[in-house]
């Protein structure tokens, strides 16, 4: 029950992102994604309109910040920079539409 319920998620799935906090999910349109930033509180994705969201899970952690170390929040954070710019790239010219709750 603590991990369904609880336990923060992020998910990409062929429509965008999905974060699932203790309260409440967000929606991230793969459209509306353009940049991720791995950090100590997570990863933090910017929007189109510069609106920020950020996912708790995974975490950078300051001591490999420290050491230059690459972590496994860089390396979702650089997947999901890619997928956001290959979605982009496949879907060149429609608006861009905005996270939501639901």
């Amino acid at each position: 029950m603590w991990r369904r319920n609880f336990h923060p998620r992020l998910s990409a799935g062929p429509e965008g992102l999905i974060l699932r906090g203790q309260w409440r999910t967000i929606r991230v349109p793969w459209s509306a994604v353009v940049r991720c930033d791995a950090g100590y509180h997570g990863i933090t994705i910017t929007c189109v309109d510069g609106s920020r969201v950020v996912a708790p899970a995974p975490q950078r952690s300051n001591l490999s910040r420290w050491l230059g170390r690459e972590t496994r929040a860089d390396v979702v954070a650089a997947y999901l920079e890619r997928r956001a710019r290959e979605h982009r790239r496949m879907s060149a010219g429609a608006p861009p539409r905005l996270p939501y709750e639901g």
